[in-house]
């Protein structure tokens, strides 16, 4: 079972590796630099606020829509999910990716 959790956590890694390096690839390290100096620091605050308190309340969510159907899940564990299901979404093409993730 630990090769199995060692395996995935390793898949984990290599998948971000991969994302981070496409995405370096195809913009230029210094274009992605540029942009992100020119952004203003409060949107940037902000906006990274409200995606965090979205995947705060999604998840508790899924907690309570889970908790409907009989099945308890601890906020922690839905917590985990619901992030892994949004990573799915934004980097897996087809858009259902991390809605499967979730199901």
């Amino acid at each position: 079972m630990k090769t199995k959790k060692y395996l995935v956590t390793l898949l984990k890694y290599a998948i971000t590796f991969f994302i981070i390096s496409w995405i370096i690839h195809n913009y230029g390290w210094k274009e992605i630099v540029e942009k992100v100096s020119q952004a203003q620091i409060g949107w940037l605050i902000g906006g990274g606020f409200l995606f965090f308190l979205s995947i705060i309340f999604g998840a508790r969510q899924w907690q309570i829509i889970l908790k409907n159907k009989n099945i308890l899940l601890p906020y922690g564990n839905a917590l985990k999910i619901y992030y892994m299901g949004i990573f799915f979404n934004n980097f897996i093409f087809g858009m259902i990716a991390g809605d499967t993730f979730k199901v």
